[in-house]
């Protein structure tokens, strides 16, 4: 957030450019929203990678069937 700050502030073309180069941002603020709501968490706002947003959704539907199908009413 900082860099990104730090970048924003920066009037000189060339030394935004080597700002977003030397770490990886893009020149244009990606996030439109975070301008509106700065206390938005972005690293919440992104999706996880698919690998664990697959287990995830895995997890879930074992938990959801140990709950509703394999356990009894009064051990669940």
């Amino acid at each position: 957030m900082r860099l990104r700050t730090l970048m924003n502030l920066t009037t000189n073309a060339r030394a935004k450019a080597k700002i977003a180069t030397e770490f990886g941002f893009d020149i244009e603020s990606p996030i439109p929203l975070h301008t509106i709501s700065p206390a938005l968490d972005i690293i919440l706002l992104r999706p996880s990678d698919p690998a664990h947003s697959e287990f995830g959704g895995i997890a879930k539907l074992a938990y959801q069937l140990l709950i509703d199908a394999i356990l009894t009413k009064p051990a669940a």
